[in-house]
């Protein structure tokens, strides 16, 4: 199974390399069906986008967390980006010679609005859905992956909580990641919640039960498929015996950022040693200019107090594992200790006053060592990654042997259903470019409960409280008063349409997709979807499951009455 992963990985790095040579483009192989089907994907990429315009933040992310995932919506939700190429038209870096790139088409933004039952369709990059998933995966979801990861993920932003309130500065520091892990928390809570409403994992078991019993009936169909199942449950009891070990070394490489600056330095002098093809995705030469930047803007979100809380937290969480999940790296730090909490305190201590990866110029300095140079610095958090390498290493060739058998066994099943129920089934979405269409329309979420497709301009005022996340801009207040509402009124409600729902099936990666009619014109741009549609990564119900869009009309508002950036409205085409 793991010559199988590498396999597949070494002749997509062939290809990729192959489709990328002398042109200015970058590749990607994507599989479909879970490697059933595999496409080469083509992008010209831009890589100098500078910001034109956002919204005040009392606009943009009115509502906050307490708003996010939820219905009605009142959150302006968008912004404006310029593309900028080469004067040749090619892709380059930032550069004051670069010109606005000039695309053959573009779409035209509508002011004509929408109303119930419309068309509507979004064309946009959803991450990942996972609908053909067997119950071993929804169990190890719901009982392991997600409600360890909130309770996690709830320790850290307590962590980031109380620095931030004794220091602005740090409360800026941490603000994009303390979004992030509150959004990705919300998300899985609702998931969990999804599974429960909707039985999910009884739903898998029985599907499970009734194809065994079709195969059961057909002898050649058996001889098959009768495998898939039985071996697909082994892998994840394999899974078992290390996924808590693995789900600590991966959030503390994410979360603690000086972990990080050692472990890419590390890994990189050991890639970086290796012909190019043999490295490992992510670090080939086509990968540097990323790496680079990625060690760069480490700066933007690091504080020493914020870094050094969540490794200690994270280092005490380890010395709790399992006897057959121990990472050893951090017990060495309390062997023969006789008060651990006391020894990792030490151990921080050393590490945070010895290095020199706080400083963005060693960061890249060191990028440009080779292994023996980089370790013969002795910083404290390279030597403490080449440690913690070890373990992952290992991990690391355990999960591409998991995802080499799953990629051999997971096609046979979709195959199989597909034969069982008869017909083609749609791919999981993975990250390429999508199409999903709908109907403007609201919901019901429970009994006695309905939800209208719209909110307007009203709400946004009568869930005013002069406070964050609900202080509403003094001159969006004067504007409701004056009704200066120019032509942006949608005349069902009377009122300026800010957030509206549709029954497209979209996840995360679809927000700033744009959310077209069926004229092709801009109606606004999807951000978010409903509580209730979190658990559709794995079932969609077209009842509850909902995008919830920011309206056009709203986002030319905002531009025309409360910024004046009429400027811009002027390069647009509106219809």
């Amino acid at each position: 199974d793991l010559e199988r992963y590498e396999a597949i990985e070494q002749r997509s790095k062939e290809i990729i390399g192959e489709a990328e040579k002398d042109r200015d483009v970058e590749c990607r192989v994507e599989t479909f069906y879970n490697g059933m089907i595999y496409k080469l994907f083509t992008y010209f990429t831009i890589k100098d986008v500078r910001i034109v315009y956002a919204p005040p933040l009392s606009i943009g992310n009115y509502g906050g967390d307490i708003d996010n995932w939820m219905w009605p919506r009142h959150t302006g939700d968008f912004s404006f980006l310029r593309a900028y190429v080469a004067p040749d038209g090619g892709s380059a870096d930032f550069s004051e010679e670069n010109v606005p790139y000039n695309p053959p088409v573009h779409l035209a933004v509508s002011k004509a609005g929408v109303q119930k039952g419309d068309f509507t369709m979004i064309i946009g990059y959803p991450g990942q859905t996972m609908r053909y998933r067997t119950s071993n995966s929804i169990a190890h979801h719901q009982y392991f992956n997600y409600p360890k990861s909130i309770e996690i993920f709830s320790d850290i932003l307590s962590i980031y909580q109380e620095e931030a309130a004794a220091d602005q500065g740090v409360a800026i520091r941490v603000a994009s990641y303390d979004q992030m892990l509150n959004n990705v928390m919300k998300n899985y809570q609702g998931m969990l919640e999804g599974f429960a409403k909707a039985k999910l994992l009884e739903r898998k078991l029985k599907e499970e039960k009734a194809f065994t019993a079709w195969l059961d009936e057909n002898g050649k169909m058996k001889e098959k498929y009768g495998h898939v199942l039985p071996e697909i449950k082994a892998f994840y009891l394999d899974n078992e015996t290390y996924r808590e070990k693995n789900q600590i070394l991966r959030y503390m490489h994410f979360l603690c950022l000086m972990v990080r600056s050692g472990s890419t330095l590390n890994r990189w002098t050991i890639e970086k040693a290796k012909p190019d093809l043999e490295r490992e995705p992510g670090y080939q030469e086509r990968d540097v200019p990323r790496l680079e930047q990625g060690l760069k803007i480490i700066d933007m979100n690091y504080n020493r107090g914020v870094d050094e809380k969540c490794l200690k937290y994270f280092m005490m969480r380890a010395l709790d594992l399992p006897e057959n999940q121990r990472i050893h790296a951090i017990d060495a730090v309390v062997e023969g200790a006789e008060n651990p909490e006391a020894a990792v305190d030490a151990f921080i201590e050393k590490c945070y006053t010895g290095t020199k990866l706080e400083s963005v110029d060693e960061r890249i300095r060191m990028f440009g060592l080779s292994r023996d140079e980089l370790l013969g610095e002795k910083d404290p958090f390279v030597l403490f990654a080449s440690e913690l390498w070890k373990e992952r290493e290992e991990i690391e060739k355990r999960d591409k042997a998991f995802g080499g058998g799953l990629n051999k066994l997971r096609p046979l099943l979709i195959e199989a259903y597909s034969k069982w129920k008869g017909g083609d089934l749609y791919p999981d979405a993975n990250s390429t470019m999508r199409l999903t269409y709908g109907t403007v329309k609201g919901y019901s979420p429970r009994d006695a409960v309905h939800y209208d497709y719209i909110t307007s301009l009203s709400g946004i005022i009568e869930k005013c409280t002069g406070e964050d996340p609900f202080d509403c801009m003094e001159e969006l207040k004067e504007l409701y008063r004056t009704k200066n509402f120019g032509d942006y009124v949608d005349p069902v409600i009377r009122d300026i349409p800010v957030d509206f729902l549709s029954t497209t099936d979209i996840t995360g990666g679809n927000s700033g997709s744009p959310i077209l009619n069926g004229r092709g014109e801009v109606i606004g741009a999807a951000f978010d979807g409903n509580y209730e549609s979190i658990s559709a990564d794995y079932l969609f119900d077209e009842e509850l499951t909902r995008s919830i869009n920011v309206d056009s009309r709203y986002i030319l508002f905002v531009l025309d009455k409360v910024s004046g950036a009429k400027h811009l409205l002027e390069e647009m085409t509106i219809r």
